[in-house]
Protein backbone atom coordinates (compact mmCIF):
# COMPACT_ATOMS: atom_id res chain seq x y z
CA UNK A 1 0.00 0.00 0.00
CA UNK A 2 1.50 3.31 -1.11
CA UNK A 3 -0.26 5.73 1.21
CA UNK A 4 0.90 8.94 -0.41
CA UNK A 5 0.07 7.81 -3.94
CA UNK A 6 -3.37 6.96 -2.63
CA UNK A 7 -3.62 10.45 -1.15
CA UNK A 8 -2.22 12.23 -4.19
CA UNK A 9 -4.67 10.51 -6.51
CA UNK A 10 -7.63 11.20 -4.27
CA UNK A 11 -9.21 13.43 -6.89
CA UNK A 12 -9.66 10.59 -9.34
CA UNK A 13 -12.90 8.67 -9.14
CA UNK A 14 -11.54 5.54 -7.54
CA UNK A 15 -8.42 6.99 -5.94
CA UNK A 16 -9.16 4.98 -2.82
CA UNK A 17 -8.14 1.86 -4.73
CA UNK A 18 -4.39 1.52 -4.27
CA UNK A 19 -4.14 -1.49 -6.55
CA UNK A 20 -3.21 -0.71 -10.12
CA UNK A 21 -5.37 -2.06 -12.88
CA UNK A 22 -3.72 -4.41 -15.30
CA UNK A 23 -3.62 -3.68 -19.03
CA UNK A 24 -6.75 -4.56 -20.96
CA UNK A 25 -6.53 -7.61 -23.16
CA UNK A 26 -7.48 -7.71 -26.82
CA UNK A 27 -10.59 -9.67 -25.83
CA UNK A 28 -11.74 -6.89 -23.51
CA UNK A 29 -11.13 -4.32 -26.25
CA UNK A 30 -13.26 -6.35 -28.64
CA UNK A 31 -16.03 -6.61 -26.02
CA UNK A 32 -15.90 -2.84 -25.53
CA UNK A 33 -16.44 -2.30 -29.25
CA UNK A 34 -19.32 -4.76 -29.27
CA UNK A 35 -21.09 -3.30 -26.22
CA UNK A 36 -20.90 0.31 -27.38
CA UNK A 37 -21.79 -0.32 -31.02
CA UNK A 38 -25.15 1.04 -32.10
CA UNK A 39 -26.14 2.61 -28.76
CA UNK A 40 -27.77 6.06 -28.85
CA UNK A 41 -25.75 8.71 -27.01
CA UNK A 42 -26.60 11.66 -24.78
CA UNK A 43 -24.44 14.79 -24.78
CA UNK A 44 -24.16 16.00 -21.21
CA UNK A 45 -24.58 19.57 -19.98
CA UNK A 46 -22.24 20.66 -17.19
CA UNK A 47 -23.27 24.31 -16.87
CA UNK A 48 -21.09 27.39 -16.67
CA UNK A 49 -19.16 28.53 -13.59
CA UNK A 50 -19.89 31.96 -12.05
CA UNK A 51 -16.13 32.67 -12.31
CA UNK A 52 -13.29 30.53 -13.70
CA UNK A 53 -11.89 29.93 -10.19
CA UNK A 54 -12.93 28.32 -6.92
CA UNK A 55 -11.36 27.44 -3.59
CA UNK A 56 -12.47 24.89 -1.02
CA UNK A 57 -11.62 23.19 2.25
CA UNK A 58 -12.53 19.56 2.81
CA UNK A 59 -12.14 16.63 5.15
CA UNK A 60 -11.12 13.41 3.39
CA UNK A 61 -11.72 9.99 4.93
CA UNK A 62 -10.46 6.77 3.32
CA UNK A 63 -11.18 3.23 4.48
CA UNK A 64 -9.28 0.60 2.53
CA UNK A 65 -8.06 -2.85 3.66
CA UNK A 66 -4.92 -2.18 5.68
CA UNK A 67 -5.35 1.59 5.55
CA UNK A 68 -7.56 4.05 7.39
CA UNK A 69 -6.75 7.68 6.64
CA UNK A 70 -8.33 10.98 7.61
CA UNK A 71 -6.90 14.37 6.71
CA UNK A 72 -7.87 17.90 5.78
CA UNK A 73 -7.35 19.34 2.33
CA UNK A 74 -7.28 22.78 0.74
CA UNK A 75 -8.29 22.70 -2.95
CA UNK A 76 -7.98 25.44 -5.57
CA UNK A 77 -9.22 25.22 -9.14
CA UNK A 78 -8.89 27.06 -12.43
CA UNK A 79 -11.54 25.91 -14.87
CA UNK A 80 -10.12 23.33 -17.27
CA UNK A 81 -6.52 24.32 -16.51
CA UNK A 82 -5.40 23.42 -12.99
CA UNK A 83 -6.42 21.70 -9.77
CA UNK A 84 -4.13 22.34 -6.79
CA UNK A 85 -4.28 20.72 -3.36
CA UNK A 86 -2.56 20.78 0.01
CA UNK A 87 -3.15 17.94 2.49
CA UNK A 88 -2.81 18.43 6.24
CA UNK A 89 -2.69 15.81 8.97
CA UNK A 90 -1.83 15.73 12.67
CA UNK A 91 -3.45 19.10 13.20
CA UNK A 92 -1.95 21.77 10.93
CA UNK A 93 1.08 19.84 9.59
CA UNK A 94 1.18 19.87 5.79
CA UNK A 95 2.10 16.39 4.60
CA UNK A 96 1.50 16.69 0.85
CA UNK A 97 1.00 19.22 -1.90
CA UNK A 98 0.33 18.79 -5.60
CA UNK A 99 -1.17 20.09 -8.81
CA UNK A 100 -2.99 18.43 -11.69
CA UNK A 101 -3.01 20.27 -15.02
CA UNK A 102 -4.43 19.34 -18.38
CA UNK A 103 -1.32 17.32 -19.24
CA UNK A 104 0.71 16.67 -16.08
CA UNK A 105 0.65 15.70 -12.41
CA UNK A 106 3.17 16.97 -9.85
CA UNK A 107 3.00 16.05 -6.18
CA UNK A 108 5.26 16.31 -3.15
CA UNK A 109 5.13 13.89 -0.23
CA UNK A 110 6.61 16.27 2.34
CA UNK A 111 6.52 13.64 5.08
CA UNK A 112 8.92 11.34 3.18
CA UNK A 113 10.49 13.98 0.87
CA UNK A 114 9.38 12.15 -2.27
CA UNK A 115 8.37 13.94 -5.50
CA UNK A 116 5.91 12.27 -7.87
CA UNK A 117 5.71 13.31 -11.50
CA UNK A 118 3.83 12.07 -14.53
CA UNK A 119 1.47 12.86 -17.34
CA UNK A 120 -2.25 12.80 -16.71
CA UNK A 121 -2.46 9.76 -18.95
CA UNK A 122 -0.53 7.80 -16.30
CA UNK A 123 -3.53 8.07 -13.97
CA UNK A 124 -5.57 5.76 -16.19
CA UNK A 125 -3.93 2.84 -14.36
CA UNK A 126 -5.73 3.87 -11.17
CA UNK A 127 -9.23 4.60 -12.45
CA UNK A 128 -11.96 2.68 -14.30
CA UNK A 129 -11.95 5.21 -17.13
CA UNK A 130 -9.79 8.15 -18.14
CA UNK A 131 -11.00 11.58 -17.03
CA UNK A 132 -10.05 14.97 -18.38
CA UNK A 133 -9.19 17.71 -15.88
CA UNK A 134 -12.48 19.55 -16.41
CA UNK A 135 -14.38 16.31 -15.76
CA UNK A 136 -12.42 15.82 -12.54
CA UNK A 137 -13.32 19.34 -11.39
CA UNK A 138 -17.02 18.78 -12.09
CA UNK A 139 -16.87 15.44 -10.27
CA UNK A 140 -15.63 17.23 -7.13
CA UNK A 141 -18.37 19.86 -7.43
CA UNK A 142 -21.09 17.21 -7.56
CA UNK A 143 -21.92 17.87 -11.20
CA UNK A 144 -22.32 15.63 -14.20
CA UNK A 145 -18.71 14.90 -15.18
CA UNK A 146 -18.89 12.98 -18.46
CA UNK A 147 -18.99 14.31 -21.99
CA UNK A 148 -21.53 11.90 -23.45
CA UNK A 149 -23.16 8.61 -22.51
CA UNK A 150 -24.17 5.53 -24.44
CA UNK A 151 -27.80 5.01 -23.47
CA UNK A 152 -29.81 1.88 -22.90
CA UNK A 153 -32.65 3.83 -21.33
CA UNK A 154 -33.64 7.23 -19.95
CA UNK A 155 -36.72 8.50 -18.11
CA UNK A 156 -37.75 11.87 -16.74
CA UNK A 157 -39.52 12.36 -13.38
CA UNK A 158 -40.15 16.02 -12.64
CA UNK A 159 -36.77 17.80 -12.82
CA UNK A 160 -34.83 14.54 -12.27
CA UNK A 161 -33.44 12.32 -15.03
CA UNK A 162 -32.65 8.62 -14.62
CA UNK A 163 -30.22 7.10 -17.11
CA UNK A 164 -28.99 3.55 -17.74
CA UNK A 165 -26.31 2.74 -20.25
CA UNK A 166 -22.75 1.72 -20.96
CA UNK A 167 -19.50 3.64 -21.34
CA UNK A 168 -16.48 1.73 -22.60
CA UNK A 169 -16.67 -1.52 -20.62
CA UNK A 170 -18.53 0.07 -17.69
CA UNK A 171 -22.27 -0.34 -17.18
CA UNK A 172 -23.85 2.51 -15.26
CA UNK A 173 -27.04 3.82 -13.74
CA UNK A 174 -27.24 7.48 -12.76
CA UNK A 175 -29.73 9.98 -11.34
CA UNK A 176 -29.27 13.66 -12.23
CA UNK A 177 -31.15 16.79 -11.23
CA UNK A 178 -31.72 19.97 -13.26
CA UNK A 179 -29.32 18.85 -16.02
CA UNK A 180 -26.08 19.62 -14.19
CA UNK A 181 -26.22 18.00 -10.77
CA UNK A 182 -25.39 14.35 -10.09
CA UNK A 183 -27.15 12.70 -7.14
CA UNK A 184 -26.34 9.01 -7.54
CA UNK A 185 -24.28 6.80 -9.82
CA UNK A 186 -23.67 3.06 -9.86
CA UNK A 187 -20.91 1.64 -12.04
CA UNK A 188 -20.13 -2.00 -12.78
CA UNK A 189 -16.98 -2.76 -14.69
CA UNK A 190 -15.44 -5.75 -16.44
CA UNK A 191 -18.25 -8.22 -15.90
CA UNK A 192 -18.57 -7.72 -12.16
CA UNK A 193 -14.87 -7.45 -11.33
CA UNK A 194 -15.44 -3.98 -9.87
CA UNK A 195 -18.44 -1.97 -8.74
CA UNK A 196 -18.63 1.63 -7.56
CA UNK A 197 -21.45 3.53 -5.88
CA UNK A 198 -21.34 7.31 -5.68
CA UNK A 199 -23.78 9.54 -3.82
CA UNK A 200 -23.70 13.34 -3.68
CA UNK A 201 -25.74 14.95 -0.90
CA UNK A 202 -26.07 18.24 0.99
CA UNK A 203 -26.31 20.46 -2.10
CA UNK A 204 -25.87 24.09 -1.00
CA UNK A 205 -26.32 27.32 -2.86
CA UNK A 206 -22.93 28.85 -3.76
CA UNK A 207 -23.49 32.04 -5.70
CA UNK A 208 -25.88 31.32 -8.57
CA UNK A 209 -25.27 27.55 -8.54
CA UNK A 210 -25.29 24.56 -6.18
CA UNK A 211 -22.40 22.47 -4.89
CA UNK A 212 -22.54 19.07 -3.17
CA UNK A 213 -20.85 19.43 0.22
CA UNK A 214 -20.91 15.68 0.95
CA UNK A 215 -19.67 12.96 -1.38
CA UNK A 216 -19.55 9.25 -0.54
CA UNK A 217 -18.05 6.54 -2.71
CA UNK A 218 -18.07 2.83 -1.98
CA UNK A 219 -16.28 0.26 -4.10
CA UNK A 220 -16.18 -3.51 -4.25
CA UNK A 221 -13.60 -5.23 -6.41
CA UNK A 222 -11.98 -8.60 -6.91
CA UNK A 223 -8.32 -8.65 -5.85
CA UNK A 224 -6.50 -11.99 -5.95
CA UNK A 225 -9.88 -13.76 -6.10
CA UNK A 226 -11.10 -11.99 -2.97
CA UNK A 227 -13.74 -9.28 -2.57
CA UNK A 228 -12.14 -6.06 -1.36
CA UNK A 229 -14.31 -3.19 -0.12
CA UNK A 230 -13.19 0.43 0.14
CA UNK A 231 -14.83 3.77 0.87
CA UNK A 232 -14.01 7.42 0.30
CA UNK A 233 -15.81 10.35 1.90
CA UNK A 234 -15.31 14.00 0.96
CA UNK A 235 -16.91 16.65 3.18
CA UNK A 236 -16.54 20.29 2.19
CA UNK A 237 -16.48 22.75 5.08
CA UNK A 238 -16.02 25.68 2.69
CA UNK A 239 -16.52 26.25 -1.03
CA UNK A 240 -16.50 29.58 -2.84
CA UNK A 241 -16.00 30.99 -6.31
CA UNK A 242 -13.40 33.75 -6.42
CA UNK A 243 -12.80 36.60 -8.87
CA UNK A 244 -9.09 36.06 -9.54
CA UNK A 245 -6.80 33.08 -9.90
CA UNK A 246 -5.78 31.78 -6.45
CA UNK A 247 -2.14 31.06 -5.72
CA UNK A 248 -1.07 27.50 -6.53
CA UNK A 249 2.51 27.27 -5.24
CA UNK A 250 4.47 24.05 -5.76
CA UNK A 251 8.25 24.09 -5.60
CA UNK A 252 9.72 20.59 -5.68
CA UNK A 253 12.86 20.36 -3.50
CA UNK A 254 16.05 19.60 -5.41
CA UNK A 255 16.96 16.86 -2.91
CA UNK A 256 13.64 14.97 -2.96
CA UNK A 257 13.54 11.40 -4.19
CA UNK A 258 11.95 11.46 -7.65
CA UNK A 259 9.40 8.84 -8.63
CA UNK A 260 7.28 8.51 -11.73
CA UNK A 261 3.57 7.86 -11.39
CA UNK A 262 3.19 4.49 -13.11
Amino acid sequence: MRNFQLMALIFMVVSFSACKKGPKSADSTDKKAETTKGLPTLKSETGSWPTPYWTAKAKISIDHPGTNLSFNMVIRAEQGKALWFSANAFGLLEVARGIVTADSVLALDKFNNVCYTGGTQSLKNYVPFQMELSQLQHFLMGRVFWDSLGLNGMRQVGDSTYIDGIQDDTKFSVATWQKYFLHKATLNQSEGQMSLNLENTDFRQVGPTKISFNKMLNSNQMVDNKQEKSSLKIEFSKFEFVASRPEMPLDLPSDCERKAIR
